[in-house]
């Protein structure tokens, strides 16, 4: 894991919550928003990093993770996990699903 401080991702122009692919090449850290490129390419890294999230949620039990993933959330306007891997935007949206459950942050 790579921890960065805010400032360098403030200073970047990455938004609080925003998921950032971290590539490191010769020594040196490239942040990417994933929405340069091919986008299917960074829509697959995305959702890779997604299901890995979600595996990390439920403490690598895969059999919950594929069935939260298939499930409507209220968080997401009643759509399941699943439903939003097509779009940087709703990936986005997800992730921040997943960290504010991580955290026990909700209502």
């Amino acid at each position: 894991m790579i921890a960065l401080p805010l400032g360098v991702l403030a200073d970047s122009g990455f938004k609080d919550g925003q998921l950032i692919q971290v590539t490191v090449e010769d020594g040196t850290i490239i942040l990417n928003s994933g929405e340069q490129g091919s986008t299917g390419d960074n829509l697959d890294g995305l959702v890779a990093q997604i299901h890995m999230k979600a595996l990390d949620l439920f403490e690598g039990d895969e059999a919950a993770r594929d069935r939260w993933m298939r499930s409507p959330i209220r968080a997401l306007g009643w759509k399941s996990p699943d439903q939003m891997l097509q779009s940087v935007e709703d990936i986005e949206t997800l992730c921040l699903v997943i960290g504010r459950l991580d955290r026990g942050s909700f209502p």
